[in-house]
């Protein structure tokens, strides 16, 4: 694939084999990457240290239900080149992420438009303050299954997002019409 230096659009989900050689030789090649999905692969934090070396163009990201990586993932973007025009991300099932990863992953996607979080059932009104002070672009979250812990607060702080068009979320009793 490393080959292919014409490739945009990349799809390695369910791919139990790709892990972050892999990803090191990928990226390596494979400079103009818009999409990039490595939902329910083995990356770690190393995977992120060549996307952030490699994916200057990277729009499009999701790691769904990969767990092998962690909070200082994110760092590696935050201290690295790439993926400043990331406007998808998602990391939906991915309950490894702490405050550190929220607020790290914050920092690090500045124009985010999209940011799916569906089955973090550690998603918690403090990690919704820690990305809409940062993540000013949203105009969709996706929270399906996250949002049981979530209390009238987090959409509270939803609401300074001027962009914000789409707001999905389920089975919460905490958030009122207040």
């Amino acid at each position: 694939i490393s080959s292919c230096k014409n490739l945009q659009d990349l799809n390695l989900s369910e791919c139990s084999a790709v892990n972050d050689e892999a990803v090191k030789i990928i990226t390596a090649g494979c400079h103009i990457l818009l999409y990039l999905n490595l939902s329910q692969t083995e990356v770690t934090d190393q995977s992120f240290r060549s996307l952030a070396r490699n994916c200057h163009f990277l729009q499009y990201l999701s790691l769904a239900y990969s767990r092998l990586f962690s909070d200082r993932a994110f760092l590696h973007i935050t201290n690295g080149r790439g993926c400043r025009k990331l406007t998808h991300l998602d990391i939906s099932g991915c309950t490894q992420l702490t405050s550190v990863g929220f607020d790290a992953m914050s920092d690090a996607f500045r124009e985010l438009e999209t940011l799916v979080m569906d089955d973090m059932s550690n998603l918690s009104d403090k990690h919704m303050n820690q990305i809409c002070k940062r993540l000013t672009n949203l105009r969709q979250i996706s929270m399906w299954s996250s949002a049981r812990q979530l209390t009238g607060f987090a959409f509270k702080h939803m609401s300074s997002l001027t962009q914000l068009m789409t707001i999905k979320f389920d089975s919460n009793k905490l958030v009122t019409d207040e």
